[in-house]
């Protein structure tokens, strides 16, 4: 095996659909009877690296200066997870990068959801691509 053959980017470039699940495990449905989805990359795609490397960055930039709180951290994290979502089924709302982080900074059980998926990278294997 090479390294090349070693690679999990190029798989987790690719997306990957989530079902969400209600607070008893079942897929969720929305009033028209379509399942709630969403449609993610991976923690090893480029979207999410180079985010969660611009915070990373800013953070290194603070110094000592930087405050860190749980609110910001939480903030960060939907903000990382916004910019690994694609597309979504079953919600009203358009999903756009703003609609993400309201979703994921809202609603802890989906965006605990979306944080397990996108790092298991068993669902961006490209034989499930």
């Amino acid at each position: 095996m090479n390294i090349d053959q070693l690679e999990t980017t190029l798989s987790a470039d690719g997306s990957a659909v989530m079902e969400v699940l209600d607070k008893a495990g079942v897929a969720m449905l929305n009033e028209q009877g379509v399942p709630v989805t969403i449609t993610l990359l991976g923690k090893d795609s480029d979207a999410y690296k180079q985010r969660s490397n611009q915070i990373d960055d800013r953070r290194y930039a603070a110094g000592a200066r930087l405050k860190l709180t749980a609110a910001g951290l939480k903030a960060d994290a939907a903000s990382i997870l916004a910019k690994a979502t694609v597309s979504w089924t079953g919600i009203d709302d358009e999903c756009t990068y703003e609609n993400a982080v309201k979703l994921y900074s809202r609603i802890n059980a989906i965006r605990e959801q979306v944080d397990l998926f996108i790092g298991d990278r068993a669902n961006f294997s490209k034989a499930s691509a």
